[in-house]
C-alpha cells in the first residue's frame, strides 16, 4: 500500500487495463499520482545522456533557457543578495547553468555521470556536481527534473531556499493514460496546478506567478512556476 504525499489517504491505480496506467497510483482527493517504481539511477544512462545534449543543442533549447532566465530574474529581481546562489536541479548539459553564470553565482547538480565529460569542457564559471552541493542556495530551479525526484519533500528541507522554479508536466487524471509524460520509470510523480501547490504549501511556500510560455514553445502540457518560502 502506498498513502498520498500530500493527504496520506491510501491510493488506487490510475487504470487497469493500460499497461503503464496501471504502474501509477492515484488520489481523488488530492489530484496526485505517483509511479509504483522505485527511483533508479540506471534509468539515466549514456543513451539518454546523448538524447538530451541533442535537445539542449536545437533552437527549441535556447529559447527554452531564454525564457527560464528571464522568468528567475522576474521574480528575484527585488531580493536582497549581492550575488545570487542559483542551483538547477537535474542540469543535464548545463546549458540552463551557462547563462545563468553570466548573472550569479551559477551550480549545476545531476545524478548522470555521463554528463561529466561535457561540464569539463564548460568555461562559463559554473559548478557542477552528481551530488547536492554543500552550499546554502538563494534559488533552486527544477527545468523537467522535480518529477524524476524520490523523496521531494525531503530535498525542499535539505536545500532550504527560499526560491523554487519549476518547468512541470501537469496533466488531468483524465489525460494522463494518453500522455507522453507517462513514464512510470523516469517520472515518479504526477501533478495538476491544485496538487502542485499543495504540496508547496504544505512544505512551507506560496505560489508566486506561472507561466504557459513552455507549451506555448511546442512543449505539450508542460507549465512553469515561482514559489517563494513563506515559513
Amino acid at each position: 500500500m502506498i498513502n498520498c504525499l500530500l493527504c496520506k489517504a491510501e491510493m488506487v491505480v490510475l487504470e487497469k487495463n493500460h499497461p503503464l496506467a496501471k504502474l501509477i497510483l492515484w488520489c481523488d482527493g488530492c489530484q496526485y499520482g505517483c509511479s509504483t517504481y522505485p527511483f533508479d539511477t540506471n534509468v539515466y544512462d549514456e543513451e539518454y545522456c546523448s538524447k538530451y545534449t541533442k535537445y539542449d543543442n536545437t533552437q527549441l533549447g535556447v529559447d527554452l533557457n531564454k525564457f527560464r532566465l528571464e522568468f528567475v530574474q522576474h521574480f528575484i529581481k527585488r531580493v536582497n543578495s549581492p550575488k545570487l546562489k542559483v542551483l538547477d536541479f537535474g542540469c543535464a548539459v548545463g546549458a540552463f547553468c551557462k547563462i545563468v553564470a553570466e548573472h550569479f553565482d551559477s551550480y549545476g547538480c545531476e545524478v548522470n555521470s555521463f554528463y561529466e565529460k561535457v561540464w569539463k569542457e564548460d568555461v562559463s564559471g559554473a559548478k557542477y556536481s552528481l551530488s547536492v552541493p554543500q552550499e546554502q542556495f538563494d534559488v533552486v530551479t527544477f527545468f523537467d527534473s522535480l518529477e524524476h525526484v524520490d523523496d521531494i519533500k525531503g530535498l525542499l528541507e535539505k536545500l532550504n531556499v527560499s526560491h523554487v522554479v519549476i518547468s512541470i508536466p501537469i496533466v488531468p487524471k483524465e489525460k494522463l493514460p494518453q500522455s507522453r509524460h507517462l513514464r512510470p520509470q523516469e517520472h515518479l510523480h504526477y501533478f495538476t496546478t491544485s496538487s502542485l501547490c499543495k504540496f508547496f504549501s504544505q512544505s512551507g511556500y506560496e505560489l508566486g506567478g506561472t507561466s504557459s510560455r513552455e507549451s506555448e514553445l511546442g512543449r505539450e502540457d508542460i507549465f512553469t512556476f515561482y514559489f517563494r518560502k513563506t515559513v
